[in-house]
């Protein structure tokens, strides 16, 4: 009788694990990333987020542009690609199953560049506190340079 316990008892033990590692992350999201023209996109950022995980699943796609997002658990996920110069894609609502590989391909488009101009310049030393910076024209020289502009024909700007 106690050899039959412990035989039913360990086969009990082994089964179990079996049966859980059957309802874990095995599951992957694959594709591949490209321009708008078809070409591949080496470098960019693919982010996975999901209630389901502790912290995002992130892969970089290599230089045929595939990623590949591996051991995902059961659940709904948000799947984010960026690259420096593409808009940023944003795909939601992909349900992950049990034991299942999705493929999703990634075609991502030219972003509108942003400039900023930044001008380093140093500031012009005026000092308006004190008169003495203020330059004083006087009447005879006035006088003197409106005659010398009509003998020479230059007309006046005013």
């Amino acid at each position: 009788m106690r050899k039959s316990t412990c035989a039913l008892l360990l086969a009990a033990c082994l089964a179990i694990p079996a049966t859980a590692l059957g309802q874990g992350g095995d599951s992957s999201i694959r594709g591949t990333v490209t321009d708008n023209s078809g070409g591949v996109l080496p470098g960019v950022t693919v982010t996975a987020t999901s209630p389901a995980l502790i912290a995002p699943e992130v892969a970089v796609t290599d230089s045929q542009g595939a990623y590949r997002l591996l051991n995902l658990p059961v659940g709904a996920f948000t799947i984010e690609a960026s690259l420096q110069g593409f808009a940023t894609h944003r795909q939601e609502g992909i349900v992950v199953r049990a034991s299942t590989n999705i493929g999703l391909d990634v075609v991502m488009s030219i972003s509108e560049l942003e400039e900023t101009i930044t001008v380093t310049a140093e500031t012009p030393m005026l000092e308006i506190a004190r008169p003495g910076n203020i330059l004083t024209i006087e009447g005879d020289f006035q006088r003197d340079l409106r005659s010398r502009r009509a003998a020479t024909g230059a007309t006046s700007s005013r």
